[in-house]
């Protein structure tokens, strides 16, 4: 997990998730929004991707530590908030890794 100060409030979200920019793959969607100073993260797993809560909170966990891993000390500023699709099931543990990797990049050159 990251630091609280650098998860989404509740207010937050709605706000960034409105107004924020909008990018799709198949295993996820990707929303993001300028921030003047630090980050702000948040990942979303529907009962669609995931029937059990004990199935949502093992695949927020773990994409929370590849994003942490991904990002270390990287000086990203923003919100971002990834919203999990169904197909990021079917995808083994090395894909799953490296989809994450490929978010990080697309915010690195977007910034």
């Amino acid at each position: 997990m990251f630091k609280k100060t650098e998860r989404l409030s509740s207010k937050e979200f709605s706000a960034y998730f409105k107004s924020g920019k909008r990018q799709h793959s198949p295993e996820f969607t990707m929303i993001t929004s300028p921030l003047p100073a630090g980050r702000k993260i948040a990942v979303v797993v529907g009962k669609k991707v995931s029937k059990t809560a004990v199935g949502r909170n093992r695949l927020r966990r773990f994409v929370y530590a590849q994003l942490r891993q991904e990002f270390g000390e990287k000086d990203y500023k923003g919100a971002l908030l990834l919203i999990m699709k169904p197909a990021f099931l079917k995808l083994t543990k090395k894909e799953a890794v490296a989809a994450v990797r490929r978010v990080v990049v697309q915010l690195q050159k977007s910034t």
